[in-house]
């Protein structure tokens, strides 16, 4: 019998979102400054057409702030799709600054921007989809990290290597690619970041503009981020027992890997993958991992 090689995994339509978790921060990939991630952020003012981020059915859409709706929390957005829609402001993740020839206010100039931006994600290695690395960064920052925005990740993820000089400069289309690029990566990974709801500042930025403070995403600590893969593996794996394809967030690919050493018989099973067994309804043992390889597809009887 052989394993199913973990690039099956990958290239089988996974979104790459990380699992092991370093007891010890890597050494930081560039002298970029994470401190601006921090919580103590004055208010920011929501202008009347301000590219914003909202998180609606669970992922994260661009468009236009339209102005206020019916209700003190409501904000009219005009979505990139072309589509209107009247959203609550804790549904508000991000306000992208206005101004520049590059910002995006209408179907076109966004959807030529999301182009641009699905191009840059293409071009990314496997590695920088995954985004354990920057989320041990600003876990362990001096002073603490609360929340993280787009243009913070994007600044931490496309940072030259040190010693490699100075960034080009870039455009500002190219600048604001990079922003929804790492937007949609943020929004994409459920195991290390959680969004944090925006809310009204005190005051009113006039003329149908609004004060707000808070959204981006929170750093989890490491004990719940492990915790949200293995769940997130439990889930992937029954669902693939039931005969979804199997999806892996890059969090999940080392117990994944585990899951197989331990089913070959080279490695002992660790509690992690004891719970994860069990809670598939297999013993936590060398034959336990097997017999959830096959079940699951990932491995065939008898190969």
């Amino acid at each position: 019998m052989t394993a199913t090689s973990l690039l099956a995994c990958l290239t089988a339509g996974a979104v790459l979102s990380p699992q092991q978790f370093p007891a010890r921060a890597p050494r930081a990939r560039s002298a970029v400054p994470l401190a601006s991630a921090a919580s103590s952020s004055p208010p920011a003012l929501l202008a009347l057409g301000a590219p914003v981020e909202v998180w609606v059915n669970s992922s994260v859409h661009v468009g236009n702030y339209a102005g206020r709706g019916a209700t003190a929390a409501a904000l009219h957005v005009a979505l990139g799709s072309g589509r209107d829609l009247t959203v609550d402001v804790g549904q508000l993740v991000s306000v992208w600054p206005t101004g520049g020839g590059a910002t995006p206010s209408t179907p076109a100039e966004w959807a030529a921007l999301q182009a641009e931006a699905s191009a840059v994600l293409a071009a990314l290695p496997p590695h920088m989809l995954d985004l354990r690395s920057v989320w041990q960064r600003f876990t362990t920052q001096k002073g603490g990290c609360t929340t993280v925005a787009s243009d913070q990740l994007a600044a931490a993820l496309f940072a030259p290597p040190p010693l490699s000089g100075p960034a080009p400069a870039l455009t500002d289309s190219a600048r604001l690619a990079r922003r929804l690029a790492a937007a949609q990566l943020l929004a994409q990974e459920q195991t290390l970041f959680k969004r944090q709801p925006s809310r009204l500042a005190d005051g009113d930025g006039g003329d149908g503009n609004a004060l707000v403070d808070g959204g981006g995403f929170r750093p989890l600590p490491r004990a719940q981020a492990q915790s949200r893969a293995e769940a997130a593996l439990v889930a992937s794996l029954r669902a693939a027992s039931e005969g979804a394809p199997l999806v892996c967030a890059p969090t999940t690919l080392p117990l994944l890997a585990e899951l197989e050493m331990a089913a070959l018989g080279v490695r002992n099973t660790s509690k992690l993958l004891q719970r994860t067994l069990t809670a598939l309804g297999e013993p936590p043992s060398p034959e336990g991992a097997r017999q959830l390889l096959v079940r699951s597809g990932q491995w065939q009887e008898d190969a």
